[in-house]
C-alpha cells in the first residue's frame, strides 16, 4: 500500500472519530446538562376544636336539691297538679369550633326513698305504694330558662354558646288516699339525670 493511500486511510478514521466525539458530546450534553429545579415543603391541616363542659348542681357526683314539694291543697282529687320552681341544673357550654348536639333527661323512672322505719308491714304499703303509682304522681320536664320556656332534648348548640337547663318536678293527685301515704312514709323522691353532646356540624362548611 503507498503511502498516500495510507494518509488518505488515516484522514478518514480522524474524521470519523471526531464526528462520533461531537456525536456522543451532544448526546451526554442532553442528558446531563438539562434544567433541573427541586424544592421541598410540607402541608398541614388545623383539627377542628371539640370542647363541650357540663356543669352545675344537676350534674356530676352532686344533686338538684328542689324545694319541699306537696299535692295541691285548694282543689285537690285525681288530675291535681302542684309544681317545685324551676332550678337550675346544668349548665353546657361549648367552646369548641363545631356545633353539637345536646340531648338530656330522666334516665330513670323516679325513685321514691321511704322514711325510716317503713316496711312492706306498714298500714297501706302494698295499697299504696308502687313504682306504677310513683311514676304516676311524679314528673321532671326541662326548660331553658326560669320562666317556663319548654326545652326539647336534641337541641342544637352552636359553636361558642351556651345552654343553660332548669327543670321543674310536679305532682299530680291520683287519689288523696294516695297522696296522703306518699306524704307520710316517702322521705324525697330522685331521678338520674344524663346529658349528652355529640358533634352535629363539620368544617370546613363546603368541601371544595
Amino acid at each position: 500500500m503507498e503511502k498516500s493511500d495510507k494518509k488518505r486511510i488515516l484522514t478518514r478514521v480522524l474524521i470519523v472519530i471526531a464526528a462520533l466525539t461531537l456525536l456522543s458530546c451532544c448526546f451526554l450534553g442532553s442528558t446531563f446538562a438539562r434544567y433541573v429545579t427541586n424544592a421541598d415543603g410540607s402541608g398541614t391541616v388545623g383539627v377542628a376544636k371539640w370542647d363541650i363542659t357540663i356543669s352545675g348542681d344537676g350534674t356530676g357526683t352532686t344533686a338538684a336539691s328542689f324545694s319541699d314539694l306537696s299535692p295541691d291543697a285548694d282543689i285537690g282529687g285525681k288530675g291535681a297538679t302542684h309544681s317545685t320552681g324551676y332550678y337550675p341544673i346544668a349548665t353546657i357550654a361549648n367552646k369548641g369550633e363545631v356545633n353539637a348536639s345536646v340531648t338530656f333527661g330522666a334516665a330513670s323512672d323516679p325513685t321514691a326513698t321511704l322514711a325510716s322505719g317503713v316496711t312492706a308491714e306498714t298500714e297501706g304499703y302494698n295499697t299504696y305504694y308502687s313504682q306504677t303509682n310513683t311514676n304516676s304522681m311524679f314528673s321532671i320536664a326541662f326548660y331553658s330558662d326560669d320562666s317556663g320556656t319548654p326545652l326539647s332534648s336534641g337541641y342544637t348548640l352552636a359553636a361558642g354558646n351556651t345552654l343553660n337547663i332548669y327543670a321543674k318536678v310536679t305532682w299530680t293527685t291520683q287519689s288523696d288516699a294516695m297522696d296522703t301515704w306518699y306524704g307520710e312514709n316517702v322521705e324525697s323522691v330522685t331521678w338520674t339525670l344524663s346529658y349528652t353532646a355529640t358533634q352535629n356540624s363539620e368544617l370546613p362548611t363546603v368541601q371544595p
